[in-house]
């Protein structure tokens, strides 16, 4: 009895210990990044950029590098206000920029030649569109799911808010489990064996 209830025991801490990584992946950090420039075009290396967390006050601080890239990851997800001083230029402050989870941002800044007491401010734009990969990403809003009419509540549905999914063939189109097939971009799916 002793023996298989520790061959039990040490089954499941195995488990969980081969679970551990994988709850560790699923992050809802985000990064911010992006190249700056003077106002000809030419990247600024060396330019110091703060981020900010307007809720907390925590700030993380980059430096640009020879090709005038800057990246902060690990952010979690709010509004932050970014800052670039650069020396000979004027200092560029964008606040309330909006960071959603897991999904990258991309703020590009071009410096104006100037004192460095002399600060541009910009507000950001709640609709940037980001350039960086060809991956796509969207917030999904509580307000949003629990507006959307799905057939028995199966958030497997949300994936048709996607743009280029549709549902696989008729026959699955009444069924409420969780194998019903989807269509991504004119992909192929498996059902019973058979493509």
């Amino acid at each position: 009895m002793f023996i298989r209830w520790r061959t039990h025991l040490t089954l499941l801490l195995l488990a969980v210990i081969g679970l551990v990584p994988a709850l560790l992946a699923q992050s809802d950090s985000s990064s911010i990044s992006g190249t700056i420039t003077d106002s000809a075009g030419a990247v600024v290396p060396r330019a110091t950029v703060t981020i900010r967390n307007e809720a907390t006050s925590e700030s993380r601080t980059a430096t640009s590098n020879d090709a005038g890239f800057y990246t902060v990851s690990n952010l979690p997800p709010g509004l932050y206000t970014i800052q670039i001083e650069a020396q000979g230029f004027q200092g560029f402050v964008q606040q309330h920029t909006h960071l959603d989870p897991s999904i990258g941002l991309r703020v590009d800044a071009a410096l104006k030649v100037g004192s460095s007491s002399t600060t541009v401010n910009v507000v950001a734009n709640a609709n940037v569109v980001q350039t960086e990969t060809a991956a796509v990403g969207q917030l999904v809003t509580r307000q949003q799911v629990q507006a959307i009419q799905l057939n028995g509540r199966n958030p497997i549905y949300l994936a048709q808010m996607e743009p280029g999914v549709r549902r696989g063939n008729s026959m699955s189109a009444f069924g409420f489990g969780l194998d019903n097939p989807f269509n991504i971009n004119g992909s192929n799916y498996r059902e019973n064996g058979q493509i």
